[in-house]
């Protein structure tokens, strides 16, 4: 039970930290990133942070039904 919350709570913290560098480049005005290609800047920047960002938003979801089913919630009572 704990290594669900632990492991939610580390999913959360890097949907978070990457939400946090987008907006950091679009407030900045895209001054890190500005200089590519948009070839460049869909596979080289879009598409890995995109990825960095579904999954572990993917693995809040299933975690957390992990541990409510855990914690006796509602689902529980419908298997019985």
């Amino acid at each position: 039970m704990v290594l669900l919350m632990v492991s939610s709570m580390n999913q959360g913290m890097n949907a978070n930290g990457l939400t946090f560098l987008g907006l950091n480049e679009y407030f900045s005005d895209f001054a890190n990133i500005g200089h590519n290609s948009a070839f460049n800047l869909f596979w080289l920047w879009v598409l890995p942070n995109g990825l960095w960002l579904v999954f572990p938003v993917y693995m809040i979801y299933v975690l957390g039904k992990e541990v409510v089913e855990s914690m006796g919630g509602p689902d529980r009572e419908k298997q019985e």
